[in-house]
This record gives structure tokens, C-alpha cells and sequence, in this order.
């Protein structure tokens, strides 16, 4: 038998299968497929180094809980119920030298090659430009910290006890605040996620809205949960920025959002789904896969979007807790000639479901007085009217098995529920 194989026909179905998969990556964003993403969106220039914000890694070595321990050894702290091991890291070498008895790359677990996937983020191209941006949008708020965002990290491999992997993954459930908290379990079979998740919860601290949102009774959020307009711009800037980093993600976001999840107001976890096309498009932008793609829709349609529309607008903004009413009003004062592409791209994301008068509402200009028009949804921003009385007797409720969410001042920022490997 011939086992020859013809170079020129291997060329020629190598060539197809590309093409194929640059159709496929071509993300969906505004529930049609024409038109390409403008590629200088995602082709980031790094900031000027000094006028940047720096990340600040520390390995948190869980060796425990406390009841393996009779007395906590010197040095080690306790967080919850589990007892830490906190090393600054200063270089890639260290954090290996830190993850495996013998210092090698090719020795680390899994989960340990996720921990170091999220230490190598810091070297990117798209981190630098974000980390910039964050200099930019945080007059005073980072600066407190002098302009340092602290990445803590918890390697889990020392919990020898009964704990289940489930357990540890929710106890330390990634967040954002005043700084960032990720774990090695989260994506330790799928790493190429580990720059997304970072980039989610980075854009958290940028924003940093004061108090966070309102969650529902079981304290946890979806791309695809309707909320409350406020909860889900911050949460939607958040998978906004994750698209940025990641834009073949715009698809699978796309798909999620077909079918809605709705939370009954009292009764914590029971919810019941419904098409995303019978609700209202006010309802829609309760929901923070719709405003991460509105976000997008924006780079996607306007040369430079990110850069020259989404980033300025919310720098300028963000003193003063934006949300999305906020930022399209700052983006149409310095480009009043977008109105109507914005209008468009947010009609489309809603399924063309948006009234010439929510469009008024949603981006009118401030009067004199400063006042605006957006201010008749401001009902939108605590949620819609089925759950409003709720809200008046309800905090901002966390997962009860988030044992650490309130014993880190640091973390002023809502765990966030990325589906699991």
C-alpha cells in the first residue's frame, strides 16, 4: 500500500481547516455574524511603566485546617477554618521553586501549573494596557494603595483532612475588590482560562463600586441571572473585559444568555428560566451577559472602541461609580455622533427589544440641573419590581460556605461564579 502522502492536497486541507476555524472565531456578538472584530481592538500598547499600577503576587499555602493543628505553628495564620502559609513572590523561579519539592516546571501539578498560568498574565501585552488603564481610571482609589494590586493566590495541595475539592473551590471562590483572590482548583483542567478569570476579577478593582451589588437571596450571580441594573454592570464590565482578553468567548456568552435564570425573592437557589426574548429590553440590560456584549458591541462597531470610546469614557466616570446610563452619556458627550450606531448595537444585543423611549431614558444627556432623563429607571439599578420590597429588608447576602469572604478587608468585591471544569 502507497503510504506516500501528496504534500500539495496535505497543504490544501491544512489551508481549509484554518479558514474554518478563523469563521468559528469570529464571535457573535450582536445575533448575527457579518462583519469582522476590528483587530486594533485587541492589539494592546502598553502604558507608560510609571504611570501604570503594579500586581503584587502572594502564595497562600493552605498546609491545613485547624483541627489537624493542636496549636498554629509560628508564623502561619488563620483564615476561616484553615491555617496559612502567605510568601511574597517575587519571580517566576521562586513561585516554581515554591509549587514542587524538586523546583521543576515539568514536576508542577495541574493545579499548580494554574497558579503560575495566573502569575504569567502579569507579562502580557493585554495586562499591561489594562494595568495602565487602571492608573488612568482610579484617581485616589488604587493610589492608596500606592498603586499596587495584591493577587493572593491559595495553593490547596497541603489539605490533607476530609475536605472535598467542591468544598475548597467555594471557600476560596475567586473575587475582587481592593485586590484579587483566585485558588489552584478553579481552572486547573482548563488553563487557558486563567487569564480571563484574572482580567474579570482586575476589572472588579478598577471599579471597585462601593458595596457591591444585590445578589439574590443565595448570594451568587450567572451571565445569564437577571438581577438588578446595577449588579449587572458591575458584573458585566467585569465579562466585558473577560472578552476583551478572550473575544472567541463572545459566542459562547451568546449562547448562555438564550435562556434566563431567574431567582425567587425569597426562597434562596430555586429558580425558574425563561427565554431571554420575552423579556423587555429594560429587563435585558438586568442581566450581565447582555451588558458585556453591548460593551463589545461597541468595540466591535467603532474603530478602536476599547481604547478610544469604552476606556476614556469610563476613566472619566469612574470617581464617581458608573454604570452603564453613566458611561454611554460620557461616551456620547465626547462622540455625540455615535448616538445612533449605540442605539443600534444595544437594540440588536436586546433582541429588538427596546422602545424609542427607553432609548431616551437609557442615554439621555444631562440637564443643567444634572438631572437626566436616565434617572426615571433608577428603579432599574436596585432591581425590578418583583423583587424591590425584597431588597429594602435584605443585605447583599454571600455564600455560606464562602468561609473567608469576611475575614479579607481586601476583598470588597462579590465572589464571581465562572462554570466549573
Amino acid at each position: 500500500m502507497n503510504t506516500k502522502i501528496n504534500n500539495n492536497n496535505s497543504s490544501l486541507v491544512l489551508k481549509r481547516i484554518l479558514a474554518a476555524l478563523l469563521v468559528l472565531y469570529i464571535p457573535l456578538v450582536l445575533g448575527c455574524s457579518k462583519g469582522k472584530i476590528d483587530p486594533a481592538i485587541f492589539c494592546f500598547q502598553p502604558g507608560n511603566p510609571s504611570e501604570s499600577v503594579q500586581l503584587q503576587y502572594t502564595l497562600k499555602k493552605v498546609v491545613g485546617t485547624t483541627s489537624d493543628f493542636s496549636s498554629i505553628p509560628s508564623g502561619y495564620t488563620v483564615e476561616g477554618n484553615y491555617v496559612i502559609s502567605s510568601i511574597p513572590i517575587n519571580s517566576r523561579e521562586q513561585l516554581i521553586q515554591e509549587l514542587t519539592p524538586d523546583g521543576k516546571e515539568k514536576s508542577l501539578s495541574d493545579a499548580a501549573k494554574s497558579v503560575l498560568a495566573y502569575y504569567d498574565c502579569k507579562d502580557s501585552s493585554a495586562m499591561k494596557d489594562r494595568l495602565s488603564f487602571a492608573y488612568k481610571a482610579n484617581s485616589g482609589k488604587l493610589k492608596r494603595n500606592n498603586n499596587i494590586i495584591p493577587i493572593e493566590i491559595y495553593e490547596t495541595s497541603g489539605v490533607k483532612s476530609n475536605v472535598s475539592r467542591d468544598t475548597l473551590i467555594s471557600d476560596f471562590w475567586p473575587c475582587g475588590g481592593t485586590g484579587v483572590r483566585l485558588n489552584d482548583l478553579h481552572h486547573e483542567r482548563d488553563r487557558g482560562k486563567c487569564s480571563d478569570l484574572l482580567a474579570h476579577e482586575i476589572s472588579h478593582v478598577i471599579h471597585q463600586y462601593p458595596g457591591g451589588g444585590y445578589y439574590g437571596p443565595d448570594g451568587r450571580h450567572f451571565k445569564n441571572e437577571a438581577l438588578n441594573m446595577k449588579t449587572a454592570f458591575i458584573e458585566g464590565w467585569a465579562v466585558f473585559n473577560e472578552l476583551v482578553e478572550n473575544p472567541g468567548k463572545a459566542l459562547e456568552v451568546w449562547k448562555n444568555i438564550d435562556n434566563i435564570k431567574i431567582e425567587d425573592p425569597v426562597q434562596a437557589g430555586k429558580y425558574t428560566s425563561v427565554k431571554r426574548s420575552s423579556l423587555s429590553g429594560m429587563r435585558q440590560l438586568e442581566i450581565e451577559g447582555v451588558v458585556a456584549l453591548v460593551l463589545l458591541g461597541i468595540c466591535k462597531n467603532f474603530p478602536d472602541g476599547y481604547h478610544k470610546m469604552i476606556q476614556p469614557a469610563f476613566a472619566a466616570v469612574n470617581p464617581s461609580y458608573p454604570l452603564l446610563p453613566e458611561l454611554l452619556r460620557e461616551i456620547l458627550k465626547n462622540q455625540p455622533d455615535s448616538k445612533d450606531g449605540i442605539i443600534k448595537i444595544i437594540n440588536e444585543v436586546t433582541l429588538g427589544k427596546f422602545s424609542s423611549e427607553d432609548f431616551a431614558n437609557l442615554i439621555a444627556v444631562p440637564d443643567g440641573s444634572g438631572t437626566s432623563k436616565s434617572q426615571n429607571i433608577a428603579a432599574s439599578y436596585q432591581g425590578s419590581s418583583e423583587i424591590n420590597s425584597k431588597m429594602n429588608s435584605q443585605t447583599n447576602a454571600v455564600p455560606k460556605t464562602n468561609v473567608l469572604k469576611d475575614s479579607k478587608n481586601m476583598f470588597m468585591g462579590h465572589p464571581d461564579n465562572e462554570d466549573l471544569n
